[in-house]
């Protein structure tokens, strides 16, 4: 009834299930979402396209979503997003249909929920596309009780936010017009909302904030350095940068081997705008924006020329980590070596990728695998972290022990930001 009376709108977004594509993964999970895990029931248990490919999905929404459940208000005794596991090809012949295979499957699959931290509760359902049409009816009935269920709803909506959100409409068709890149600072925001409506920054960014969460922009409020920007076409980010970055096209990887970019090709990977007089400004304000989204940092020395520089992209490096030991020596007779192993429920691999771009800044000499980096912080102090599985292995030798422990203690809180 609720729904007849009133307007649902749903923005859907189809998430990559190429490796390649997590790392921008955690840019769009966030709450104000249902999120649908879907496993097809005719594979084997154990493949990434069955039930076992389930869980991958389920700790990454455990990961990103622990920092929501944690800051939400207190008073709010509602939730604020839903998961709903959906197993297709119901209809396959191989696919056992009986009350206790049913059955059985939802117990599997709310244990494996319950092993990866999901701490609400799930919905679970079964359903075919081909035959069985009341299965899909049921699944889209249980996506709008969901929604209404969601402690926001029905929350009014102050008129200045709605006035906000048609100045970046605004902007966004004139950056289509212009064929200029959809992203502009938050004081540009501000300036053309203030020539209808006197509204404040910090009014402003609220309402940017509210309508990220709504899928209308991409606004990063948490970052220090994205905090001023804003991406008026989220399609911009997924499908014009990161997909080209991390695309799996032959053509594409050819310019991105081994992680490393050179500045040169970057026509060749985002060549949608490689025509534009200005491409060179605007591959540069690209790269800053990567750096300042932790996708990958510039090797060189930025005094240079940007064509000359090169960047490094750490989740498209190699996957082995060589034997250092021979680097990982100290020139001091008298050594300190300390270890901390720490373990996470899962380690999304643009988790990695992310604390090596904060972590590079603050090295000396260094190198970096996919799953590993060794650098030095000074001569005799030097560090070894690897990734191996759910473990986190910090790895540090010198010649105090104060300062090793401060060194670790430093590492830790850069993989809390994280």
């Amino acid at each position: 009834d609720k729904i007849k009376r009133g307007h649902l709108e749903l923005s859907i977004w189809d998430f990559a299930g190429q490796q390649e594509y997590y790392n921008s993964h955690h840019y769009f999970l966030q709450h104000r979402s249902i999120f649908l895990i879907l496993w097809k029931m005719n594979e084997p248990k154990e493949s990434n396209k069955g039930l076992a490919g389930i869980s991958f999905w389920l700790k990454s929404l455990s990961n990103h979503l622990q920092s929501i459940e944690s800051n939400e208000n207190e008073n709010q005794k509602g939730k604020s997003y839903s998961i709903i596991v959906v197993g297709t090809h119901l209809d396959d012949k191989n696919v056992k249909k009986d009350q206790q295979s049913i059955q059985e499957r939802e117990k599997e699959i709310k244990r494996i929920a319950k092993e990866s931290g999901i701490k609400i509760p799930i919905e679970i359902k079964e359903i075919s596309c081909v035959k069985m049409v009341e299965k899909m009816r049921e699944l889209e009935e249980t996506i709008y009780k969901q929604a209404l269920e969601h402690d926001y709803m029905g929350e009014k909506v102050p008129l200045t936010y709605l006035e906000v959100e048609k100045v970046i409409q605004e902007l966004l068709e004139k950056k289509v017009v212009s064929q200029d890149i959809p992203v502009v600072d938050v004081d540009e925001i501000v300036s053309e909302t203030n020539k209808k409506i006197t509204v404040s920054k910090e009014l402003v960014q609220r309402s940017i904030k509210l309508l990220s969460e709504w899928g209308k922009c991409l606004y990063f409020d948490q970052s220090e350095s994205l905090s001023n920007l804003v991406i008026l076409d989220p399609r911009f980010l997924t499908q014009d940068i990161l997909a080209q970055l991390f695309n799996i096209n032959e053509e594409i990887k050819q310019y991105v081997k081994n992680g490393i970019i050179e500045h040169k090709n970057l026509k060749n990977i985002w060549n949608k705008f490689a025509n534009k007089s200005n491409f060179d400004l605007l591959s540069k304000k690209l790269i800053e924006m990567m750096e300042n989204l932790e996708v990958c940092f510039v090797l060189e020395d930025k005094k240079k020329e940007f064509n000359e520089q090169r960047s490094l992209v750490p989740s498209l490096l190699f996957d082995e980590c060589p034997s250092i030991e021979s680097l990982f020596k100290s020139n001091s007779g008298s050594i300190v070596e300390i270890q901390k192993n720490l373990k996470f429920n899962e380690i999304p691999q643009e988790m990695v990728s992310r604390l090596f771009v904060r972590l590079h800044s603050n090295m000396g000499e260094k190198f970096i695998w996919k799953n590993a980096i060794y650098f030095e912080k000074q001569e005799d102090l030097k560090c070894l972290l690897i990734v191996d599985k759910q473990y986190m292995k910090i790895k540090i030798r010198g010649e105090v022990e104060n300062i090793c422990l401060g060194m670790a203690d430093e590492i830790i809180d850069q993989i809390k930001q994280v």
